[in-house]
């Protein structure tokens, strides 16, 4: 791609222009992150199509479809009143007690995690164990509501997932202000922001800034998480001094061209500074899509 990349500038007419391995492989990680985004979402291309929606698409980002393992009860977060939880389909429920009825839980998800494509649960009922429970992700909105409507509130065959970016709250203080929220990495004990299954003695280690909240239906407990996702593929790395330390583009090899193309695009747009050529190269870009 290196090589590709420096035969492209060449016939850009940047030959006055030199690169080096860092520039080059910064370009070249930008424009695959552009291909990405551009190719998931219908609305960021010109044919109005993305991922899902054509055979092509599906095949252009197949490489980077991944799932987590079933991530344990044991590894998430019960939701309380001290950490901004939202209470689950059991309004009514008295007392502060962290248990199912009352509150949800969270999980954190993969640092890699671009989009969320499928969820799925395992949830119980005493006894009663529901695997593959569908999950409906829903907004802060869709959460106000659907959670009095019984037709579409969380129940025995559904879990709600809404997106979640810290466990940790605003804090009113002593003073009549608030404490900012703090992402916190590694917490142990009853801290205000972790509250585990068996969490007394353990350490859960938060080490992302994304998180799903999951709420049941009134009297089940997730037991286990699932989500499958298109990924963040790895940074290209250019080193042609030690080959071994280079790391390859995951997508697909058919789209590596269009990826070098777009780099060069970017790299010209960086080193002119004329607007008309940066809209040139906007053009070209969404006419290679």
């Amino acid at each position: 791609m290196r090589a590709r990349f420096n035969l492209l500038k060449e016939a850009s007419r940047l030959a006055n222009r030199t690169f080096n391995d860092r520039e080059i492989e910064d370009f070249l990680n930008k424009a695959q992150e552009e291909f990405v985004k551009e190719r998931y979402a219908a609305w960021k291309n010109r044919p109005q199509i993305g991922y899902g929606q054509h055979p092509v698409r599906n095949a252009e980002l197949a490489g980077l479809l991944t799932a987590t393992q079933s991530v344990p009860r044991t590894m998430f977060i019960v939701g309380t009143e001290l950490n901004g939880a939202l209470q689950g389909p059991d309004l009514d429920k008295g007392g502060v007690t962290q248990d199912a009825d009352r509150f949800g839980v969270f999980v954190g998800l993969p640092d890699e995690v671009l989009y969320p494509i499928v969820e799925t649960c395992q949830t119980s009922k005493g006894d009663v164990v529901k695997r593959n429970t569908p999950v409906n992700e829903v907004n802060l909105q869709g959460y106000i509501n659907g959670i009095y409507d019984d037709y579409a509130k969380p129940y025995d065959n559904l879990v709600w997932s809404l997106d979640w970016g810290a466990y940790t709250t605003a804090e009113p203080n002593v003073n009549g202000t608030y404490d900012e929220s703090v992402k916190e990495y590694s917490t142990s004990g009853t801290d205000y922001n972790m509250s585990g299954e068996n969490y007394l003695g353990a350490t859960i280690t938060i080490n992302t800034n994304r998180a799903k909240y999951l709420l049941p239906g009134k009297g089940w407990k997730v037991d286990k998480y699932t989500v499958f996702y298109i990924k963040l593929p790895k940074g290209i790395r250019v080193d042609v001094q030690t080959p071994s330390l280079q790391q390859h583009c995951e997508l697909p090899p058919f789209t590596h061209d269009e990826v070098v193309s777009k780099a060069v695009k970017i790299a010209s747009a960086a080193v002119i500074p004329d607007p008309n050529q940066y809209q040139i190269n906007d053009k070209e870009s969404k006419e290679d899509e």
